[in-house]
């Protein structure tokens, strides 16, 4: 993917120029080939106001969250359609966590947060997230609720 965490705003815009892209609320959507989508998030005012002042200036209009509902994109052996049983066979020592109507399991993979979104017992979404703002349960389903996902 083209789309990277901790990069600024307008630099992530550019490189995904060519692509069709709605804007909700802190959320970039773009269409991706082959179906699905690739959503963008950037940190909410009220994600931030939760950071000490050191953390916000360092994600401050930074790439937060990369999610792709795309059938053409695996991370970590999983993709669009898995059953729940898969993703856990497949990630080491996930969290589980429900928000909203989704469940989403989340695991450490290097620098990043893998992050699956699950509904209805299949995959609908995979991604990455800071690191830095969801190092605890409580601070990643802030998280994920901050842009209401």
């Amino acid at each position: 993917s083209r789309a990277r965490l901790g990069r600024k705003r307008k630099l992530q815009r550019r490189i995904l120029a060519s692509a069709e892209r709605r804007t909700r609320g802190n959320l970039d959507i773009y269409c991706v080939a082959g179906g699905g989508r690739l959503t963008v998030g950037y940190p909410t005012r009220a994600l931030q106001k939760s950071l000490k002042p050191v953390e916000r200036r360092r994600v401050q209009r930074r790439v937060a969250l990369v999610l792709t509902s795309s059938p053409r994109f695996s991370l970590n052996g999983i993709e669009r359609g898995d059953s729940s049983r898969r993703v856990r066979r497949r990630l080491a020592h996930e969290r589980r966590l429900s928000v909203g109507k989704s469940l989403w399991f989340v695991a450490t993979r290097g620098k990043s947060r893998v992050l699956v979104k699950v509904r209805g017992g299949k995959v609908r979404a995979i991604g990455m997230g800071n690191p830095k703002l969801i190092e605890t349960p409580k601070e990643t389903k802030r998280f994920l609720k901050s842009w209401t996902l």
